[in-house]
């Protein structure tokens, strides 16, 4: 894994915006990619649920059926065999939507979202090799919140920004596991809900989502070893320069959308902004860029999870013209559309 240093990085945003990469200008990466329709998950249809990783499994939980029923059970993805199976889920009137989730030290984490009347602030912790879930004693500081968005980077986990029932968030949080202690961290973007948050290389970068007066464009990377003066600002995710760069960023900003890494890259699909978005991004760490890959296949979606395992990327779950689903999909950066295999 690579030390990631933020001057270097920054040379690099200013070096490939006045001379694009050759093979990915004027749109040349614009529907590139396929979407491949995997067999729906077990679960009850969802949207609004989170997921974490431990080691090559991929856990996901919580959410709700878009109406009244929140839900609190987990289930867990073998990549090796392309399974799932229900584990141990949240104890009895702990069951939520617009929760987060992050794993570290061997250990999955959920805690804050709505449970149809509060907003909350607690975190419960799971040991896969007990298969228990466990509530810590602290809680989140500041206000219970729903839509925040969490990470982890070296055995530290994060939280914030987030919807308190009244207006969006910009306070961040930091969580030392060993003692249960949370540490507040500055963070200087625009408040929000509903946005994304990406982990590459030790940094951390959090994007999109809606504040109540619109959908902030301010991008950031946060860069553990940087701490405290840990967070820098990247190219907005809208056409605000005078640079072409950024002349196609139509669709970046949304809400409730769904994120992975792939190698080198970050895709971004899904989510809304006054509509729901089947428009899907590739992000390049390396040179502060996006470019429009091929559309998500099914219909527009917001609110599933997206995550990536084994050198495979997927979103599952979430709301659509139709209503909550348990849909599975795959993307495949660099494969050429095929229709055939939805």
């Amino acid at each position: 894994m690579k030390y990631f240093i933020p001057i270097v990085f920054s040379l690099v945003i200013i070096s490939n915006i006045s001379s694009c990469i050759p093979e990915r200008c004027d749109g040349y990466m614009t529907n590139r990619g396929n979407w491949a329709r995997q067999p729906d998950l077990k679960m009850a249809d969802r949207t609004e649920a989170v997921s974490f990783t431990i080691g090559n499994s991929v856990y996901v939980g919580t959410g709700w059926d878009g109406v009244n029923t929140r839900f609190g059970d987990f289930w867990k993805y073998n990549p090796t065999l392309g399974t799932w199976e229900q584990i141990a889920g949240l104890p009895s009137g702990a069951e939520r939507n617009s929760a987060v989730g992050f794993s570290i030290l061997g250990f999955g984490y959920c805690g804050t979202g709505f449970d149809g009347s509060h907003y909350l602030n607690d975190f419960y912790k799971y040991d896969p090799g007990t298969n228990a879930w466990t509530k810590i004693s602290s809680v989140l500081p500041g206000n219970p919140r729903s839509e925040a968005v969490a990470f982890a980077v070296s055995d530290t986990g994060y939280v914030g920004t987030g919807y308190d029932g009244s207006a969006a968030m910009s306070d961040f949080y930091k969580y030392d596991a060993v003692n249960d202690h949370w540490t507040a961290i500055p963070f200087e973007g625009q408040p929000r809900y509903g946005a994304v948050s990406i982990v590459f290389s030790n940094s951390a970068y959090v994007v999109t989502g809606a504040n109540g007066q619109g959908f902030p464009a301010d991008f950031w990377v946060f860069n553990f070893y940087n701490y405290p003066s840990a967070w820098h600002r990247l190219n907005d995710i809208s056409n605000s320069s005078s640079d072409s760069y950024d002349d196609a960023y139509s669709t970046i900003t949304r809400r409730n959308g769904s994120v992975f890494v792939l190698g080198n890259y970050a895709y971004l699909s899904g989510g809304e902004n006054n509509i729901s978005y089947t428009s899907t991004w590739e992000y390049d760490f390396s040179s502060d860029l996006w470019f429009a890959k091929t559309p998500f296949e099914g219909s527009p979606t917001t609110g599933a999870v997206g995550f990536s395992t084994k050198n495979k990327g997927f979103i599952a779950s979430g709301k659509n013209d139709v209503g909550v689903s348990a849909q599975f999909w795959e993307f495949q950066p660099d494969a050429v559309e095929n229709p055939n295999d939805n």
